[in-house]
This record gives structure tokens, C-alpha cells and sequence, in this order.
């Protein structure tokens, strides 16, 4: 028998069953119920009732209980609900093989890009992985499974007249109040060019993580995507932006969502003529993307200076960067091979 109760504190649970009684309160009336039906079948079968989870189960409580500390909330929500409803999804978790997940990856890389499919793939890794360390599941078939290649690194970066053409583009001049949301998108993107942050965690500073007088941004755990605090230099450029984007006074700063920023961007890049450049069905030329700014930062910082120093030396640029293992930095540092020869000249 399971009951209900509504407590000073929350909504308490309380299940009993074959002499055992368990008892348990939450903050939600559903995480209650969800909770009572689970042990109850925990009790009357012997075995935890995770171990009968289908795939869909499995993947709505990944969400319910790792969701709200993840990056990239929304695009796990998408996913992890589109494998819910896959013809995986009905399936119990444990009887899920690794033939059953490389039958169903490559067809699924036929029908969108390899590295769409791979990222879709990784995200399912980490459930049953989550799983496994959680004795849901006694092993993650994941690990056998071989994943569509990764497209070939990206060689993209922003000059400067491209930048100059994204904010003419946008109606905005650099350094002036970008006072509709698409300037404040490409404000955003020059932020990323100057500092190296990511679109996600500029979009979400706010007034107190930064300090002028240090000329520094102390971006919280909770925003990055490592999920470490990291403190991210500025400088004079990148200090004018910000005081700029304030006199707005939103909050967070910039007043915008993820999806709205790169709608946003998209469309003041393709005003400006800087997407994809095709000639008889080829690329030619890549158009430029938000996350582009994080490497043009990289490059920039990684090249000689007036003392034919870098800006940065390595270990200050992965600080800046968010990066631990530096083999990441060279997916950002995209030099064009005419400036590699101006140097060796």
C-alpha cells in the first residue's frame, strides 16, 4: 500500500509491503508518487524496479534527476525525449545489445549528418553510463558501439571586416548601445571574439560577475559548460561592450536566450553575405557560426605580437578558455597558411 501525505516540508511518501514499511518526502507531489510506485515495486518483486526500465523511462529520469546540472539543458531535453520516442525507446533498457544500437546509429547516420548522429550517440552513452554507476543496469553496450566519424575540424574564424560587416549588418556600431536584440547578438559575438567565452555563458552574465577595476568576469559553476567557476580576463574593447550592454539594464546583461542569440546572429550574417559560399553544389567558403568568435579569440591569442611573442602563452589561454587537457586548444587555434608563411619568411 502506498500513501500520499501533504507535510509542513514537502509531500511524504510512505509505502508498505511484505512487513517493510519505507517513507520519503519531497518538495513535489509527482516526485512523491513517482518514488512510492517505484518502491512498491521494488518490494513486492525483490529487485530495484530501475532494472525494468524501458529506454524511454530510463531517459525521462536521467533528465529528472541530472537535467538541471547539465549544460545544454535544452538541447539534452530534445534529445533525450527524441530517444524516448525512437523505436528504441519501448525496449527495456537491459535487454537493449550492442547490435540493436549499431543497427539503429548508422541508419540514423544516413538520415542527418555523421557528427549530428555521433552527438546524439554521446549523449545516450552518458545515460547508460549514468546508469551502470547507479546499478540500474549491470554494463553500458555503448562502449562497443563504433560511432560515425567526426566531421573534419572546422577552419573558420572572423577578420575584422567581417566583423565590421555583421554590425553594419545589425544597424550597430561597436562600442555604442546596441538597443534591439539582433545588435545584441552581434555585441555578443564580438564579446566572444575579444575574450574567448562561449555564446552560453555570455548571455547569462550578469551585472555582479563582473569587476572593471580587475578587468576580469567571474563566470559561477552553475553557467559554464565544464561546470567550474572560471575567471575570464577582458580588456579595454571588450570593457567598452559591456558598460554598454548594461546602460540597458536587463539581467542577465545582454537579455537573451540561447535559441533567440543564434537565430538572431544567423540572420544579421546572412544580411552581411557571410554564410555558406557554394559554386556548382561545392563549398567553397564556410559561413561563419557564433561559436566561430571562440576561435577567433584562440587564433589571435596564439599568434605573435609587436615583441613576436604570443598574446597568451598556452597554459593562459587554456585558463582563459576553459580548456584542462590542451589538445582541445587546437580544435580554436586556426591560423590561414598565408599568415604561417608571412612568419617563416
Amino acid at each position: 500500500m502506498a500513501t500520499i501525505r501533504k507535510r509542513e516540508n514537502g509531500w511524504q511518501a510512505e509505502v508498505c509491503c511484505n512487513r517493510v514499511r519505507r517513507a520519503k518526502t519531497f518538495a513535489r507531489k509527482d516526485e512523491a508518487k513517482r518514488w512510492a510506485a517505484k518502491t512498491m515495486l521494488e518490494l513486492q518483486s525483490g529487485e530495484k524496479a530501475e532494472t525494468r526500465w524501458t529506454l524511454a523511462e530510463l531517459c525521462e529520469e536521467f533528465e529528472n534527476v541530472e537535467g538541471p546540472t547539465r549544460g545544454n539543458k535544452r538541447y539534452e531535453m530534445i534529445k533525450l525525449r527524441w530517444w524516448g520516442n525512437s523505436a528504441l525507446g519501448s525496449l527495456r533498457a537491459a535487454d537493449i545489445t550492442v547490435d540493436h544500437l549499431q543497427d539503429f546509429l548508422d541508419a540514423r547516420a544516413r538520415q542527418v549528418q555523421p557528427s549530428s548522429a555521433r552527438r546524439e550517440f554521446i549523449l545516450l552513452q552518458s545515460v547508460f553510463s549514468w546508469a551502470v554507476r547507479r546499478h540500474y543496469l549491470k554494463a553500458n553496450p555503448c562502449h562497443e558501439v563504433k560511432k560515425p566519424a567526426d566531421n573534419p575540424p572546422r577552419e573558420r574564424t572572423a577578420s575584422a571586416e567581417e566583423i565590421e560587416k555583421l554590425c553594419v549588418a545589425a544597424g550597430w556600431e561597436c562600442g555604442t548601445v546596441p538597443t534591439t536584440a539582433i545588435q545584441r547578438s552581434i555585441a555578443a559575438f564580438v564579446l566572444s571574439c575579444l575574450t574567448g567565452m562561449r555564446g552560453g555563458e555570455i548571455i547569462r552574465i550578469r551585472e555582479s560577475f563582473i569587476n572593471f577595476d580587475a578587468g576580469t568576469i567571474t563566470l559561477p559553476a552553475a553557467i559554464t559548460k565544464t561546470r567550474t567557476r572560471r575567471v575570464v580576463a577582458f580588456g579595454k574593447e571588450a570593457g567598452e561592450i559591456l558598460k554598454a550592454v548594461m546602460t540597458l539594464g536587463l539581467d542577465p546583461i545582454f537579455g537573451l536566450i540561447d535559441q533567440q542569440r543564434d537565430t538572431l546572429f544567423r540572420k544579421a550574417r546572412d544580411r552581411a553575405g557571410l554564410g555558406d559560399e557554394m559554386e556548382d553544389g561545392v563549398l567553397v567558403r564556410q559561413g561563419l557560426h557564433f561559436h566561430d568568435g571562440r576561435a577567433t579569440f584562440c587564433t589571435w591569442a596564439a599568434s605573435p605580437g609587436p615583441d613576436g611573442e604570443p598574446h597568451l602563452d598556452v597554459l593562459s589561454l587554456a585558463k582563459q578558455i576553459g580548456h584542462k587537457n590542451l589538445r582541445q586548444l587546437m580544435t580554436y587555434f586556426r591560423p590561414r597558411p598565408e599568415d604561417l608563411a608571412k612568419r617563416l619568411a
